[in-house]
């Protein structure tokens, strides 16, 4: 039983991918989720059974689903999901606002800095 789902009215789901078949957010905790509930997928693609969401948006017991992640990205042409009016789905790119993009730019920038300067910072394979 999943219990991050009974009655909710929205789940977001940002945990790390658990090695479990189905999913985290699966059929049955679909389920148990007050009818017209949002799901929205921001972090790993294979927490949400995506067959299941679609299913669950056909059938009005899911309001609206928004995922940027998928469990095969690019999320394939032939996903259940991409037909569904109440979904929003966007390709792994929710991360990319103007002030997240600066930010990688000035952390590129300072590391390779860093580095020209014999020091390096944020080097993960020391």
């Amino acid at each position: 039983m999943t219990p991050c789902c009974g009655k909710a009215t929205s789940s977001a789901s940002t945990a790390r991918r658990r090695q479990r078949r189905g999913g985290l957010i699966s059929a049955d905790a679909l389920a148990r989720m007050k009818p017209g509930a949002i799901l929205l997928n921001t972090a790993r693609g294979a927490l949400v059974d995506e067959e299941a969401g679609a299913a669950a948006l056909r059938s009005g017991l899911l309001g609206f689903y928004g995922a940027d992640a998928f469990g095969t990205e690019p999320l394939p042409q032939e996903s259940p999901l991409r037909a569904e009016p109440h979904a929003v789905l966007t390709p792994h790119i929710a991360w990319t606002t103007k002030e997240a993009l600066q930010n990688l730019m000035d952390i590129t920038t300072r590391n390779l800095r860093t580095w020209l300067e014999g020091n390096g910072e944020n080097i993960v394979n020391r």
